[in-house]
């Protein structure tokens, strides 16, 4: 039976995929393999389907002879789902069949449930749902994550060892345990592994698909898609298991803003809030102690960082692994982190995942730890892949242009009274260009204003908080009200309370921006802590008590 092999362009390179039956007229058949395996793995079986049928065999990114990932941000089970949802798209399919085996049988679930309307079939090959874990175990997780994520981005393909013929089929039919025969190995190989001048043989997996998820799935996460499938379900089941994992990534910054650099004290690394930019600490950092060297970072997408990738999903936690790739390009092995509100929120769960590096953490304004209710997981992410889909078609060069009064009362007003004109236009240079035509557009990524493809539960997000030993001063705005559960809250700060060695909170007049529009102010505060002044018992217990 012939097959053709077919490409499609992703942002970090391309995807695989092989075909059978291409002008079949029934139901297409997207065909999803299993951790570590590629598109070879249906050699076999496809060839035995209904010939009506066209089958389009995915090789996920990292394996077969699909781009490998980036390596700048985490690992996701849900960018699995974008990578189809780019597939599915790509083909403009209305209706389909997914058939999966093991990882690729979960994720066939997964999506099954997110779009039930476009899903006709699935047929799961021994895999029943994802891996999923107690949300009690995701700090450990992640910092696990984020230490292997590093030895990643290290390794060279080209360094793989490299074997005789016979050695590598017999290497590859050892790993699985006995799951497959030499026959078997030796089909995966064909799409697995490269020849080399000497004759020998190497791998050319991505290093990154063996790397644990930065954020893992809870039972409630998976169960709100489980419970949303609507379609024919086939399960094909063995006796011996497999395993699961995923796969993925962005390119990072290439640009700090530095302050002090050469202060002897230890080095402060600020983050700055959602759709902000470091220009945010442009009016605060000079005033504190200029003994402390500064780097504000631009997260991806925002400044003058490069652009997340659209092919792959959106996740706060992604903030964490740009935060642990800086701090590693340092080689720092103590600092403090300062945060504004999304970067207040990437600090502390930070500070949780690696409570031995952080010194202290200065969170300012931090309104919520960008978490939600598992739950209502399922209905998130189909909206998240939706709008992803269209930031992918988007281009920034085609934003909308504005005089620069114009621009500067647009950010104003985008803030809702959160900002000032002048405080704009501190934002607004590392946040917009100005064309030939004399006229000024913003250049920060869409995919900021995504919906968050993986989010993590309250549950989940107080393993780091609770696991928070630092010294820590939380700085709120007189105006700001603290979103979440007010039982949640009183357990986070009851928290800091118990664990922090030295926790601090103070409630400043302003607005959100208060340390971009009252900059002295939260200084005084900030270089206070610095110099270990502990609070009043007294004072931090009645505004505590105000919450």
């Amino acid at each position: 039976m012939s097959t053709r092999e077919i490409r499609i362009s992703t942002t970090y390179g391309h995807l695989a995929i092989k075909v059978w039956n291409e002008y079949g007229q029934k139901t297409p058949i997207l065909a999803l393999h299993g951790w570590m395996d590629n598109a070879g793995t249906w050699d076999n079986l496809c060839p035995l389907i209904d010939n009506d049928y066209p089958i389009y065999a995915l090789d996920f990114p990292g394996s077969g002879l699909s781009s490998h990932p980036p390596t700048d941000v985490g690992t996701y089970f849900t960018d699995l789902l974008v990578t189809v949802d780019k597939v599915i798209n790509h083909f403009k399919w209305k209706k389909l069949i997914l058939l999966g085996h093991s990882m690729g049988g979960a994720t066939s679930l997964l999506y099954a449930g997110a779009f039930p309307d476009k899903i006709e079939k699935v047929i799961s090959i021994d895999s029943f749902r994802p891996i999923t874990a107690e949300a009690s175990e995701q700090c450990s997780v992640t910092a696990r994550s984020l230490r292997e994520l590093n030895k990643a981005a290290k390794k060279q393909v080209s360094q793989n060892p490299r074997y005789e013929y016979n050695e590598i089929v017999q290497k590859l039919v050892e790993s699985y345990g006995g799951d497959f025969n030499e026959d078997a190995a030796k089909t995966l190989l064909i799409r697995n592994s490269v020849r080399h001048e000497d004759g020998k043989f190497s791998f050319t997996y991505a290093p990154i698909l063996k790397v644990p998820s930065t954020m893992i799935l809870t039972f409630e996460h998976a169960f709100s898609f489980l419970s949303n499938i609507t379609s024919d379900f086939l399960r094909i089941k063995f006796l011996i298991k497999c395993l699961q994992e995923k796969l993925k990534l962005v390119h990072l910054m290439d640009t700090l803003l530095v302050w002090n650099e050469y202060g002897q004290k230890t080095p402060i690394l600020a983050l700055h809030g959602w759709m902000d930019n470091a220009g945010t600490w442009d009016n605060l950092c000079p005033l504190i102690d200029n003994d402390y060297p500064i780097y504000a970072l631009d997260f991806p997408g925002s400044g003058l960082s490069s652009h997340p990738s659209t092919n792959l999903g959106h996740y706060f936690m992604d903030n964490l692994v740009t935060v642990h790739k800086v701090i590693n390009h340092f080689n720092w092995k103590k600092l403090i982190l300062l945060g504004h509100s999304m970067g207040g929120a990437t600090s502390l769960l930070y500070a949780g995942a690696f409570p031995d590096k952080i010194e202290k953490v200065i969170s300012i304004d931090a309104r919520n730890l960008f978490t939600d209710d598992a739950k209502d997981q399922c209905v998130r992410t189909v909206t998240s892949l939706k709008e992803l889909s269209k930031a992918a078609e988007k281009q920034v060069t085609q934003n909308p242009r504005y005089e620069y009064n114009e621009i500067v009362q647009k950010l104003v007003e985008s803030y809702g009274g959160s900002l000032n004109e002048d405080a704009a236009k501190t934002l607004l240079i590392r946040n917009s260009v100005r064309h030939e035509d004399g006229k000024f557009s913003f250049t920060h990524s869409p995919v900021l204003k995504v919906n968050y493809t993986l989010t993590p539960s309250f549950e989940q997000a107080f393993t780091f908080v609770s696991n928070i030993t630092c010294d820590l001063l939380i700085i709120k705005a007189t105006t700001t009200v603290l979103r979440g559960k007010r039982t949640n809250i009183k357990k986070v700060f009851n928290s800091f309370k118990k664990t922090s060695s030295n926790f601090v909170f103070e409630e400043l007049e302003g607005r959100h921006h208060l340390h971009l529009i009252t900059p002295h102010a939260v200084a005084e505060v900030i270089n206070r802590f610095l110099y270990d002044h502990a609070q009043s018992k007294s004072s931090k217990e009645f505004l505590l008590s105000k919450l």
